[in-house]
């Protein structure tokens, strides 16, 4: 390939993966579970059971062609029962281990409205004067804690303190006992 520069290193690549996410039947994904193993899929369908936990979210999903288990690392609080979702994720064996669930919010449907009557309509009154408001621009806020590598220096330095000082406690318990 005489544009490409560079390498390439994958260690799976599929066709599909410029498109994004599979989109799969429920069925298709029980009927040939080697063909999807640790492949990303969406499927589309109605929350049949949701089951939340402290940090994550149980679901069961079934799309019409059948039900499957979702395992989703968040909470989903706005989620209700059989309301339609769209699942981004893993599919492992029977489950798919989501990256994003998306809630189908239906439309609400506008109510007709009632017929004008007629009715005196009122004189307009002038508008009060606008005042200007002062706006203020976010400060951005700074990152907290330290990073992960000050982390780990800072815990191997305790560690490596520890042991020398538990050395220097057993040779002083071994003059102090032996003399």
């Amino acid at each position: 390939m005489p544009d490409v520069k560079g390498l390439i290193y994958a260690d799976r690549v599929h066709p599909y993966m410029e498109l994004g996410y599979r989109a799969v039947t429920i069925k298709e994904l029980l009927d040939n579970p080697l063909l999807y193993f640790q492949s990303p899929v969406c499927i589309e369908g109605n929350a049949t059971q949701i089951v939340l936990a402290a940090g994550k979210t149980d679901l069961k999903v079934d799309d019409g062609t059948g039900t499957i288990d979702v395992l989703y690392r968040k909470e989903l609080d706005d989620l209700k029962i059989d309301e339609g979702v769209i699942i981004e994720g893993e599919f492992q064996r029977n489950t798919i281990y989501a990256f994003t669930v998306t809630p189908e919010h239906p439309e609400p449907t506008p109510s007709p409205s009632p017929s004008p009557s007629l009715s005196p309509t009122p004189a307009p009154t002038p508008a009060a004067p606008t005042t200007p408001s002062t706006t203020f621009t976010p400060v951005p806020m700074e990152e907290e804690g330290l990073p992960f590598i000050y982390l780990i220096v800072i815990i191997i330095a305790i560690a490596a303190v520890g042991v020398f000082g538990a050395i220097k406690l057993r040779k002083w318990l071994m003059f102090r006992r032996y003399g």
